[in-house]
């Protein structure tokens, strides 16, 4: 499927279906006009990981937030750290720098197993390929970062989001698979490709709110520093993203407020 084929018709019907559609899906709130407070639980670290948490804690002594994550970048090249996530993950490809890790690894395809399993009748993680599990965590970044950007004091309308949508989409391999899982026909792209993604903003929707609650938890039960290093221990994919979507902790901490409007 060339690109040049689609680009006009989708880009008008992607447009309009995010006219209607993005508004409702990406408003979300304070936690605390809400009334709502997660569930603090108990999360024990391992023994290899209570090592590499003995040893960044004493590296890394001071407020971890005091210097816009400049501090916490140093942490996440620390040699130790490094080594400790190349032994955890030693069946994925090498990486040297912690930037090459979310490229790298991938979460588990449980992670998107339920949007697989509604939209495209697959029953367990075994029916989805390597290859488009890739794809799909690919796109599903893409729309976690355009989430974050409104805090950025960046408006996602959908113009805005155009181009962000746009560079997964276009992307030869994105297309031959929603070819492959009849997401899109030749003869009507545009407004396939328009729910296709409207539904998976919905469903990435939640995985966001996961990352929030999952951050917010491990603050609230262990302590600002204390849970950050924890996060980068045992949620480092999740510590990536963080660190290559913010840069001012005020921001950060009131992304770990935001919860979804019911």
């Amino acid at each position: 499927m060339k690109s040049s084929v689609f680009f006009l018709s989708y880009s008008i019907c992607l447009w309009l279906m995010l006219l209607i559609g993005a508004p409702a899906l990406l408003t979300v709130v304070n936690a605390d006009e809400l009334g709502e407070t997660p569930n603090i639980r108990e999360n024990k670290l391992s023994a290899s990981e209570q090592k590499i948490f003995t040893l960044l804690k004493t590296e890394f002594p001071g407020e971890l937030l005091r210097d816009e994550f400049k501090t916490l970048r140093k942490l996440s090249e620390h040699k130790r750290y490094l080594n400790y996530l190349s032994e955890t993950y030693a069946a994925e490809k090498p990486f040297k720098k912690f930037e090459q890790f979310p490229k790298n690894v991938l979460p588990p395809k449980e992670r998107y197993l339920k949007y697989f399993q509604e939209h495209f009748n697959v029953k367990n993680v075994d029916e989805i390929t390597e290859r488009e599990h890739a794809i799909f965590h690919q796109l599903s970044e893409q729309l976690w970062k355009i989430d974050v950007q409104q805090l950025h004091g960046k408006e996602m309308t959908p113009d805005a989001m155009m181009p962000f949508l746009m560079k997964g989409i276009m992307n030869k391999d994105v297309q031959e698979w929603m070819v492959q899982r009849k997401i899109v026909t030749q003869e009507n792209a545009g407004p396939q490709i328009g729910q296709f993604l409207l539904s998976l903003m919905v469903f990435n929707l939640d995985i966001v709110i996961k990352d929030i609650e999952g951050t917010k938890t491990l603050l609230e039960t262990h302590g600002q520093n204390d849970g950050l290093i924890r996060l980068a221990i045992q949620k480092p994919l999740l510590f990536a993203r963080i660190l290559s979507s913010f840069n001012d902790t005020d921001v950060f901490l009131t992304w770990t407020k935001r919860r979804r409007v019911q």
